[in-house]
């Protein structure tokens, strides 16, 4: 289990080195067979929240009467926390939610709605304790059965000003890469193509290769284990490889699932892209259908469809989802429970492993005092000049200086491989059949053509490969895009032991002259674009 703060910026959270995020306990994970198998799985409920009722029990003194803090600025002050959010998979959000795994940890949708575009009401935490506790007293309330609760006592019963329905938030990881796409839409359209599966493996290795892309060579259906970063390799060249095998429907869910995906790990939201984002949900509600027709699937009653009708609401109540993704939890598992359990001897390895972890936590405590005394101690440089007066409209000097986007840079390297190429050889070793009237085109237009230019007899230098630096995309992502454009011939290796180097020439898409203001505003992605390749 691990605490951090809310008013920690995302950022800063998702670095572990930051240390936004720290560990609070570990749960233990018995098989308890000294309880009969009926029963059993209850039992493992119940220490679950047994456990975390113990690990949380501070909050409840702190959250009624509030605790003293050391603020940033450096002033105390009265702190009141409270459970904000809970970041969990959809079987742990079921187990805290004290409700069965088929049923929406947040809402009392019925099992038959869970694939439908159907609105119900929130779960309420004091009926849900009253219902609980009306089973303990031997009575058996008819919506006990139909919200699909379990009989648990739950430690978020007594936190103060805790909503615990509201606080799970989207898990990107588990419900959209590896449950809705890998799980299921993946694998009915697959099922639903007119080709059968090698055909789809073909197709994966046929992808044209790019850096920014994994490719897939030996297909996908002998993937044992997928992570993360493969299924997220796979979305984005999975809609070409059903094309022209699948019908226009299932083409069209698949393209609906991805906006969503894509929609959901944006960092910054707008009204407008949030009202995308539910577009694109009832849209692939309504394609979904494609596959009852195809007779793939007989129903949608699955939670982790039903999860995607609440991103919307929960990403307005809790912020966007990519600050609660479980991927970040999934790499703070390495420090603190995979690597300290390698430090330790393997047995009785949990006080030893406690040990080390505090000892990290001290040296990385005292890291950070030593360089703060060392930027403390460094005296400031003097100066004659008398300081200019302050300006709120003045920019600090080591503020970012924007790129801009109408000028792209880009980076190339300083001398190139082939500084003597002809164009007879750039013509018919690399394609460019356009490449003489190009050039003459080019600098004609920049008054740079001599009467007497013979471009054929004319050595030019050829780069295998330059990176366009694209500015940051505000919704997408906050740093800049590195895009490398290759163009190389076939290579020969110097021995018979290593294979030809394939010839490899990416495509670009450029737009042809600067968009207006209106033009930006409406533009959609492909307008005003040409295909050419390097």
């Amino acid at each position: 289990m691990y605490l951090t703060l809310g008013n920690i910026e995302k950022g800063t959270r998702r670095k572990g080195s930051e240390h936004g995020t720290v560990l609070i306990g570990y749960i233990p994970v018995e098989k308890l067979e000294c309880f009969k198998e009926s029963t059993r799985s209850v039992h493992q409920y119940r220490l679950f929240h047994h456990c975390m009722r113990h690990i949380l029990a501070p909050m409840i003194e702190a959250g009624k009467q509030g605790v003293d803090m050391v603020c940033a600025d450096g002033n105390v002050r009265r702190v009141f926390p409270i459970l904000a959010a809970y970041v969990a998979d959809h079987p742990e959000q079921c187990l805290v939610a004290c409700c069965m795994e088929n049923r929406c940890p947040k809402c009392l949708v019925s099992v038959e709605n869970l694939g439908e575009r159907v609105f119900s009401p929130l779960r309420d935490p004091a009926k849900t304790l009253q219902l609980i506790d009306r089973v303990s007293k031997g009575l058996k309330p008819p919506a006990f059965t139909e919200q699909g609760i379990r009989f648990v006592d739950p430690f978020w019963k007594d936190l103060p000003h805790c909503d615990i329905f509201s606080c799970f938030t989207p898990d990107i990881l588990h419900q959209l890469h590896k449950g809705v796409f890998n799980d299921h839409v993946s694998e009915w359209a697959i099922s639903a193509a007119s080709v059968k599966r090698p055909e789809i493996d073909r197709r994966f290795k046929a992808m044209p290769s790019h850096p920014s892309l994994r490719h897939f060579k030996s297909g996908i259906s002998h993937v044992s284990q997928w992570t993360g970063t493969e299924r997220k390799e796979m979305e984005k060249v999975f809609l070409g490889t059903i094309l022209n095998v699948s019908s226009e429907l299932v083409i069209r869910t698949v393209r609906h699932l991805l906006d969503f995906i894509y929609l959901a790990h944006y960092e910054t939201h707008t009204d407008e892209t949030l009202r995308q984002l539910e577009q694109a949900w009832e849209k692939f509600t309504q394609a979904k259908r494609i596959f009852l027709s195809k007779g793939v699937r007989k129903n949608f009653e699955i939670p982790k469809i039903h999860s995607m009708q609440h991103y919307v609401g929960m990403i307005r109540s809790r912020g966007t989802a990519d600050g609660y993704n479980t991927e970040a939890s999934e790499r703070l598992h390495i420090d603190y429970a995979k690597v300290a359990y390698e430090s330790s001897n393997k047995r009785d390895y949990i006080p030893q492993m406690k040990e080390w972890l505090m000892r990290r936590e001290s040296i990385a405590i005292f890291s950070s005092y030593l360089d703060w005394i060392a930027q403390t101690d460094t005296p400031e440089p003097t100066s004659t000049e008398p300081e200019p007066e302050s300006d709120c409209c003045t920019e600090p000097q080591n503020a970012r200086v924007p790129i801009d986007s109408d000028r792209l840079q880009y980076s190339i390297a300083k001398t190139p491989p082939d500084p003597a190429t002809t164009a007879v050889s750039i013509i018919s070793n690399y394609g460019a059949v356009d490449f003489l009237p190009s050039l003459r085109s080019f600098l004609s237009s920049q008054s740079l053509l001599p009467p007497d230019f013979d471009s054929i007899k004319v050595p030019f230098p050829t780069f295998k490969q330059f990176t366009i630096h694209i500015p940051p995309i505000r919704h997408a992502s906050s740093h800049q895009t590195n895009d490398v454009i290759r163009a190389t011939i076939a290579r020969k290796p110097p021995n018979n032991r290593q294979k030809e180097k394939p010839p490899l020439s990416d495509t670009v898409l450029a737009r042809k002259g600067p968009l207006t203001n209106n033009e930006t505003r409406q533009v959609q992605t492909l307008d005003g674009m040409y295909s050419t390749r390097s």
